[in-house]
């Protein structure tokens, strides 16, 4: 998928349609074994970051705010996010 469509691939052959999709297979088994190759300490980080940017936009940044309020947040979102950790390293 890209922006969330549907990627929609045609080929002149069958067999540049199948060296595509074995390709694809690899990369994505690749990327697979990258992410098993983490650390439990890193994918926590990593999903911690990732809620991060999904509730806050960038840091120190919101759209909607001004500096001062959206320090404020920012706090806030820091403190639910340390929260956040402290309960994923107990389930661990």
């Amino acid at each position: 998928m890209v922006n969330g469509k549907r990627l929609r691939k045609s080929f002149g052959t069958k067999l540049e349609a199948e060296t595509w999709l074995h390709v694809q297979s690899v990369m994505l088994n690749d990327q697979g074994h990258a992410a098993f190759a983490m650390s439990d300490t890193q994918r926590t980080h990593a999903v911690i970051r990732a809620l991060a940017t999904l509730l806050g936009g960038r840091e120190g940044t919101h759209p909607s705010l001004d500096s001062n309020s959206a320090n404020e947040e920012l706090a806030r979102l820091r403190d639910n996010i340390r929260h956040l950790s402290c309960l994923m390293s107990t389930l661990a």
